[in-house]
């Protein structure tokens, strides 16, 4: 089913996905948990671009848009689960059209014993626009203790050309203390994306990573890690690789507010020249997060750097970044303000010869949430974005949107 391309093929794959997470989810979490937490977010909004889609030849459009998040939540004593999704339709004044997009999500994770705990999650996501539905994406609280700002692993060879995305990716893990101050983790993740018209290579992923931690103090610990995986390009073997990447890191509390996480190393990526050798790569890689979190005002800020497979590029040396400010200007006014950053340095072996070099994209957006009643919101978000690529010269896209916001269900 994953292959059709048609609409109807895709809403069925959604809902498909959305009843075999939810059977998925540990039977502990199912038939232990109390009554389930039931909401349902729907948007109205319109929005002006200069350029949506950042396409070489794109013109300014005005469109209205519908969004409906439906969102489940499962929670008792050890376990808890989750099922949200989003269904968006747009549509444009002009030769764009109609835009449907679709994200579906299932999370649990459950408490086994004092020492142990299991987690599992799902996920689909079928979109062609990468602004709408994937660059500025951050479904966590900014005020949460957990928060940071997704670092989005946006694939930039192909976010120009207003490709349809289909993204699976399945992912299970177990934590284990070994003593107050040791631990270890292991998960495995795997993933599937295929693009639509033909453009670019279809590829699945699978990876897996064990972690082991020690606590040095209350406020701070170290960590060393090992993450081995497959790429695997659908159709031909030139491009697979087989990546290893070792790191060593630091989790350090500098204050009450303020925390910090980095991790270091380096990918080695051995990627098939599609001849019958082998050609080797070595990247530099790591995370690095800062976060400031106050009762009224949060501030988060994110960059990793990795070895991934991009549709364009093949094996790719990816780095991101991610800004998050977020201000509680009353009880009825929220304020917020993100940057996001996306580069590929494409792959130099010659079978994407055509296509060397860096691509780049740059965001940033404010967002203005006045909270009419618990139910009722109301947003409006300027925002800008810019694609720079070598042999490309696209426009950058000025858009600003307002919407209303309706929430149905439990809200606590």
């Amino acid at each position: 089913m994953i292959y059709k391309s048609s609409n109807g093929a895709r809403l069925e794959l959604s809902a498909f996905l959305a009843a075999a997470a939810a059977c998925s989810l540990p039977a502990t979490a199912r038939a232990q948990a109390n009554e389930p937490r039931i909401t349902l977010d729907v948007s109205l909004g319109g929005t002006a671009d200069s350029n949506p889609f950042l396409l070489t030849n794109g013109e300014s459009a005005a469109s209205a848009t519908v969004k409906v998040e439906p969102k489940v939540v499962w929670e008792n004593e050890s376990s808890s689960a989750i099922i949200e999704s989003s269904f968006r339709l747009s549509q444009y004044t002009n030769q764009y059209g109609r835009d449907e997009a679709v994200r579906i999500g299932a999370q649990a994770r459950t408490q086994l014993d004092e020492r142990t705990s299991i987690s599992t999650r799902a996920g689909f996501q079928s979109s062609r626009s990468t602004l709408q539905d994937s660059f500025f994406l951050s479904s966590s609280d900014p005020f949460d203790p957990g928060f940071i700002p997704e670092v989005p692993l946006t694939d930039v060879t192909v976010a120009g050309r207003r490709v349809r995305v289909n993204t699976f990716d399945a992912s299970a893990g177990i934590d284990h203390v070994l003593s107050p101050s040791n631990s270890i983790s292991f998960s495995a993740v795997t993933s599937y994306s295929k693009f639509s018209d033909g453009v670019g290579s279809d590829y699945r992923t699978g990876y897996g990573n064990l972690q082991y931690s020690h606590r040095l103090s209350e406020r701070t610990s170290v960590s060393a890690s090992v993450n081995a995986g497959v790429a695997d390009y659908i159709g031909r073997s030139a491009g697979d690789a087989t990546i290893v990447s070792p790191q060593f890191g630091v989790q350090h509390q500098l204050s009450e507010r303020i925390s910090l996480n980095a991790s270091a190393g380096v990918s080695y990526a051995s990627i098939d020249d599609g001849l019958g050798d082998r050609n080797g790569s070595t990247y530099a890689s790591g995370r690095f997060s800062l976060c400031d979190r106050g009762v009224r005002s949060s501030f988060c800020g994110s960059l990793s750097r990795s070895a991934e497979p991009t549709a364009l590029g093949g094996i790719s040396a990816v780095t991101s970044a991610a800004l998050n400010y977020d201000l509680k200007l009353s009880l009825k006014d929220r304020f917020s303000i993100s940057g996001r950053y996306g580069r590929t340095d494409r792959s130099s072996d010659p079978l994407f010869s055509t296509v060397q070099g860096k691509s780049e994209i740059y965001g940033a957006q404010i967002v203005y949430t006045r909270y009419i009643s618990d139910r009722v919101s109301f947003d409006i978000m300027p925002s800008l974005t810019k694609i720079y690529e070598p042999l490309a010269d696209r426009d950058p896209n000025y858009s600003i949107m307002a919407s209303v916001k309706i929430r149905l269900g439990k809200l606590r």
